[in-house]
């Protein structure tokens, strides 16, 4: 496979384990991420409540749009698990896959704007983790297709930054600093697991590779012996011939009465014999390269 096409392999292969989860497709009807992502954010949501008046009708549509978010992605997975598409129709699923991941991203940054309460730090900090908790996420579970990476990063980090440096307040200033400064940061480290990521992915095709041409070359030996058991096979079947002539000439030459008759079976022995040192030629020639190969 040239570079070319290995590239645009490991391109696919990205884009498949955007749908899979150690190897296979997602199928299950609860993902353990949707399921810590809903958890995650019921927890935030309680924190500010007990330490703001924050109206609970705020946290249960925050949890609302993040279920909302995750139940989409789990649809899209078991799609993809029953209709497996082909690697032509696959860019437009990693599209919409990379699509609902943003939208969850926005999701997890609106929890910036939903929960605050001016003047409550905990409603400050406790959404600005769960911005972080998901940019670290992000690293993990989008490392194969660079676009759907990038694309969370901005998303989740851009408005929760953009919100709270527009509020004006210390606090809500120095964590929107912060986060503004993070999104390059968790980019490059995102760049480092996409590369690790691609290595991996190279490794598996070379893999592939090496292991389909091992079948090949068994499957190559494996006709050459089965040339060889019929070689031997009419082999014998040859070197009966001259042996049972030979024995039929040697009576002969014992009954032979005249010098031009012994002669003439002598080099009929001649002929008997030069046909069986032929044969034993290709016999050794075959055995030589049987040798050569099982050396190999």
């Amino acid at each position: 496979m040239r570079a070319a096409e290995r590239i645009a392999q490991v391109r696919i292969d990205g884009m498949r384990l955007l749908f899979e989860q150690n190897g296979a497709p997602e199928t299950a009807l609860v993902r353990p991420l949707h399921v810590m992502a809903v958890s995650a954010a019921a927890l935030i949501g309680l924190v500010v409540r007990t330490t703001a008046e924050l109206p609970v009708s705020r946290i249960v549509a925050w949890c609302a749009i993040i279920f909302m978010g995750e139940a989409l992605i789990t649809a899209l997975n078991r799609a993809y698990a029953a209709r497996q598409p082909d690697d032509a129709k696959l860019p437009r699923w990693a599209a919409l896959k990379t699509g609902l991941s943003v939208y969850n991203a926005l999701a997890w940054s609106s929890g910036v704007m939903l929960l605050h309460v001016p003047g409550a730090s905990a409603s400050v900090l406790a959404p600005t983790w769960g911005v972080f908790s998901f940019m670290a996420a992000t690293v993990f579970v989008a490392a194969s297709y660079p676009p759907a990476m990038y694309a969370m990063m901005l998303a989740v980090g851009a408005p929760a930054a953009t919100f709270l440096l527009s509020v004006g307040q210390t606090l809500e200033t120095d964590v929107g600093v912060c986060i503004a400064l993070a999104v390059p940061y968790m980019m490059w480290i995102g760049s480092l697991s996409i590369q690790r990521a691609r290595e991996a992915m190279l490794g598996r095709i070379e893999v592939t590779e090496l292991l389909a041409a091992k079948a090949n070359q068994a499957e190559q030996i494996g006709a050459l012996f089965a040339d060889r058991t019929r070689f031997f096979s009419a082999a014998s079947h040859d070197l009966r011939q001259p042996l049972s002539a030979m024995s039929y000439y040697f009576a002969l030459l014992e009954r032979a009465d005249t010098t031009s008759a012994r002669n003439e079976i002598v080099n009929r022995l001649r002929e008997c014999s030069d046909s069986l040192q032929r044969q034993f030629d290709s016999i050794m020639g075959v055995s030589e390269a049987d040798s050569a190969i099982t050396r190999a």
